[in-house]
């Protein structure tokens, strides 16, 4: 592992047939999931939804939500040891909710013998965007105690292969084990502390749908995230005010602490205890939702939150002024009417707008997103074993505590020139002279361009308990024949709070009102969010059962078989909990989990130097749950019936490892797959209200998120002293969406790595990720007029072939020079 230059922990898991992973986006915010069990995990708020991501066996965090999960607390250093996998049926029996797999990284520990090691690395990124960090791990024995310990961490900085103007990555860990065997047995006590700040870069505008690429006049190395700049906002009431910085990016702590205790009790009894403590906290201001409006849509101003409550753009004129020229950028009438189909009372009066040629009045659209999230947590697993003959009984049972609080609104909305790196438009409105304001001038957005401060309030909180019992059974019945099975039950409960918040009463443009700075001329401060008098209040919970089985048949030294069954379930994350706020949801959606059914059947040949493995597999994934929120006629909001949906996966795994002597070595992974939506419908908003409402019916179609194929194929060459290889990594094509509307094509990608070993202590290497700087696209995004361009369900047709959408590609090339030292 120390060959690579992971851009995340979810990067070390390409060598894992079946294991879709998708780390575009930077070091946080990835996604991973195997053998179609998928449909929750398209995008980077929600990439962990099936998969468990532990460290030293334990969830890094056992709650997971959109925008919360475990790789904003967990990175890769010189004191991971390595990476134990499990993926299939038999991951629904063995981690806390987790039938998509579960990827434990397990820390170095200390040894009886001083030593460490050293790791320093420089790296360009991007358009040569500077990269630094340095790892340090020191160990050995604590006196004569029978005690080692293991000390260790990383600090670095990086701009990002798209420089904003400030780092997109900057922070680092400190991981301290203590252990001691004393003979029948070992203890282990760890402690960790994590402080990390990171970015993300958002969706750039794309043209061809037949092969989808940044669109002309665009910089690829360029981004449209918020400019370098704090500045203050009210949030909660007039008299509260806190400061927005966006090089805060998202900001996450972790301190956690644990002892591992395993113990032989003679007569084929073992016990083992894991426990865990851990507070974790992520507070971000960043860019979110940023997406390409019209000026002469409805929509833009009320993603800018400057209609009124009611949807309606005020009367007057609308100016956009660039900030740095002072020149009009754009200016448009607005007759102060409700919208009527597609008439939005709106008229482009002058346009000075850049790359119109992407969208007629385009521009930028983005919001200024803070949140403030915490979870104090509790973990516990204790399994106790029983050898019997030639039979193993495991008994254990896993206890997990959450103690959570979500809070976040947005600091203000910016509208700005269709470019890479846009400075926020200055917006007024000059209102008729006949009108409430008399002719005077409104000011929509503060100093630094931005609208509607503190607009959206919204509070989460709960606790949450989960209890897992589990019982496994080994039996090798004869020599070459082992049969197994085990069953899970799991029990949780989550009683909360939901808050959605509420306008101050004098925000609907009301003369007399002057906000948080008593003018009421400026809008941008009059329009806040305060905390809603109505909670809406849970209390759930589900029991859940899963269960697993195999046959394991060793042909003869060279050849064995097995086959699998399992049935698991998927309990709701916490982002279902958070949708109960109304009297309709709390009783019509129902707290029930989603339903995985495997089978799989594997094939192992080996032979010295050679290793082959094949999995042919099969996987259902049913009851997904899919809720919607639509606006109504009179802005509001309302919920139409949730859907239940089901995919079905038929595959094929394939593991090569062939040594062909000291000098070469190759390793090869890939899988192949066949995915349907057996049963898919949605929902279609079209005009605001249910009365057109549509449900569409996509039954049958191929199932979006699974690639035809994954493959990643390693050749590795050592000569003396030098060690050279290459990584070709392959993604298959796959539907953009459910409704097929167009398809992501196939990309490959290539790493390169040459390192010289001076000597057993000191080596160089050099790392090139993504040697021919190829663009292959991850991601997308639509080009919707009113609703969000996020929804990708919602689109089922694509009525101009010409229009520009939204994509994230693959990083670009980046090199990485790197030394390490043992000691």
């Amino acid at each position: 592992m120390e060959t690579l230059v992971p851009a995340s922990a979810a990067d070390l898991l390409w060598n894992v047939p079946s294991v879709f992973v998708n780390s575009t986006l930077g070091e946080i915010r990835n996604v991973v999931y195997s053998r179609g069990v998928s449909a929750n995990t398209s995008n980077g708020d929600l990439g962990y939804y099936y998969v468990s991501m532990q460290e030293d066996g334990l969830p890094v965090t056992n709650i997971s939500y959109s925008n919360w999960g475990p790789d904003y607390f967990m990175r890769p250093d010189v004191t991971l040891e390595r990476v134990e996998a499990v993926r299939g049926g038999s991951a629904s029996i063995t981690a806390a909710n987790a039938p998509g797999g579960v990827f434990n990284y397990i820390s170095r520990s200390g040894t009886p013998a001083y030593g460490g090691e050293v790791r320093g690395r420089f790296g360009l990124e991007g358009n040569e965007q500077p990269y630094y960090r340095a790892d340090l791990l020191i160990g050995g024995p604590v006196g004569k105690t029978g005690w080692v310990y293991s000390l260790g961490g990383f600090y670095r900085e990086s701009r990002g292969a798209r420089y904003a103007g400030y780092d997109m990555n900057e922070g680092g860990q400190i991981r301290l084990n203590i252990s001691k065997d004393y003979g029948a047995g070992t203890i282990k006590l760890n402690v960790k502390y994590l402080d990390d700040y990171n970015g993300w870069f958002e969706f750039l505008p794309a043209k061809n749908f037949d092969d989808p690429e940044i669109a002309p006049g665009v910089d690829r190395f360029g981004t449209n995230l918020h400019r370098p700049g704090k500045f203050r906002y009210v949030t909660g009431s007039a008299a509260t005010s806190k400061v927005f910085d966006p090089t805060d990016l998202a900001h996450s702590t972790q301190r956690a602490i644990g002892a591992t205790w395993s113990h032989e009790l003679g007569d084929g009894w073992a016990i083992t205890n894991n426990f865990k403590l851990s507070d974790s906290r992520s507070n971000w201001n960043t860019s979110a939702s940023t997406q390409i409006r019209s000026i002469g849509w409805g929509s833009l101003y009320s993603y800018a939150n400057i209609g009124n409550n009611s949807g309606v753009i005020p009367a007057g004129t609308i100016v956009l002024t660039d900030r740095t020229t002072g020149q009009v950028a754009a200016r448009i009438a607005s007759d102060g009417t409700a919208r009527s189909g597609n008439n939005d009372g709106l008229t482009v009066l002058e346009n000075n707008l850049p790359n119109q040629h992407l969208l007629d009045g385009g521009v930028w659209a983005n919001n200024a997103l803070v949140f403030e999230r915490d979870a104090g947590e509790a973990m516990e697993q204790v399994v106790v074993s029983k050898r019997v003959g030639k039979m193993l009984f495991v008994l254990g049972g896993f206890y997990g505590y959450a103690d959570l609080r979500n809070f976040n609104t947005s600091a203000g909305r910016s509208i700005s020139p269709l470019i890479s790196n846009p400075t926020p438009y200055d917006i007024t409105i000059e209102t008729p002279t006949g009108g409430a304001y008399g002719g005077q001038t409104l000011q929509i957005t503060n100093p630094s361009g931005f609208s509607a401060e503190g607009n959206g309030w919204t509070l989460n909180e709960a606790e949450q308990n989960q209890l897992a019992l589990f019982f496994g059974y080994n039996w090798e019945i004869a020599r070459p024949l082992t049969f197994d099975w085990g069953v899970r039950y799991e029990h949780l409960s989550v009683k909360g709070l939901n808050n959605q918040g509420a306008l101050i009463s004098g925000a609907n443009y009301v003369p007399t009102y002057g906000g948080a700075d008593g003018n009421p001329l400026t809008i941008y401060d009059n329009r806040f969010s305060i905390r809603n008098a109505m909670d809406w209040r849970y209390n759930r919970s589900l029991d859940t059962f899963s269960y697993s089985a195999a046959i394991n048949y060793t042909i003869n030294k060279n050849n064995s078989v097995y086959l699998r069954y399992s049935n698991g379930e998927k309990a709701p994350d916490f982002s279902f909990f958070t949708t109960l706020t109304s009297t309709w949801r709390l009783e019509n959606y129902e707290t029930i989990s989603q339903k995985v059914e495997q089978w799989e059947l594997g094939y192992k040949f080996r032979i010295p130097n050679v290793t082959i493995i094949l999995t042919p597999f099969y996987s259902k994934l049913d009851d997904i749950f899919a809720a919607n929120q639509f606006t109504d006629v009179d802005n509001s909001y309302y919920s139409p019936d949730p859907l239940y949906n089901a995919i079905e996966t038929y595959g094929v795994e394939a593991e090569f490892d062939y040594t062909l002597n000291q000098y070469f070595s190759i390793r090869a992974v890939a899988t192949w797959q066949d995915s349907e939506a057996t049963k898919w419908q949605v929902w279609i908003a079209n005009q605001p209200g249910p009365a057109d409402d549509e449900l569409q019916d996509f039954s049958g179609n191929p199932a979006d998120n699974n690639p035809d194929w994954i493959i990643n194929v390693t050749p590795t060459s050592h000569y003396k002293k030098f060690t050279a290889s290459f990584s070709w990594k392959y993604m298959g094509k796959r539907p953009a969406n459910v409704a097929n509307i167009f398809t992501m094509p196939d990309f490959y990608q290539v790493d390169l790595m040459v390192r010289y070993d001076f000597n057993d202590r000191f080596s160089v290497s050099l790392n090139v990720n993504n040697a021919f700087d190829g663009e292959g696209v991850m991601n997308w995004a639509g080009w919707a007029r009113d609703s969000s361009p996020f929804n990708r369900q919602s689109f089922t047709s694509i009525a101009d072939p010409n229009a520009t959408f939204l994509i994230v590609p693959i990083q670009p090339r980046a090199f990485f020079l790197s030394t390490t030292y043992r000691f």
